[in-house]
């Protein structure tokens, strides 16, 4: 069973409680011009900390137990191979070094966004 998405809320046990991070994890369609086209792929954005908790490596933790925990719950077939993608968008850097140096990921290039998207 794939689900259609996975909001993920770090919440600190405080009184009043904070949400200390969030980011979400969304199944999605490769697009057309996608040498892997209409292949299943799985988004990862999203990803806040809250200015209290900056600095803790929380974001890294963070995304990493958010994508294993997507992936185990909805775990593809045996020997399938399904992309894990994240977007920034090009004027903002701030994202990136998180996401290549702590998270893992590997920049390929740009996609360019259908207009009923961007809109």
């Amino acid at each position: 069973m794939i689900a259609e998405s996975g909001l993920y809320e770090l919440v600190t046990r405080t009184t009043p409680e904070v949400i200390a991070g969030i980011c979400y994890l969304k199944w999605d369609t490769e697009p057309s011009d996608s040498p892997y086209s209409g292949s299943k792929r799985i988004e990862f954005g999203g990803l806040y900390v809250h200015d209290d908790f900056k600095g803790l490596g929380l974001a890294s933790i963070f995304g990493k137990c958010a994508i294993a925990n997507q992936v185990l719950m909805d775990a593809p077939l045996p020997g399938s191979k399904i992309r894990l993608i994240a977007h920034v968008h090009e004027s903002n850097d701030k994202p990136r070094r998180v996401l290549e140096k702590q998270i893992g990921f590997v920049r390929r290039g740009q996609e360019k966004v259908p207009p009923d998207v961007a809109a």
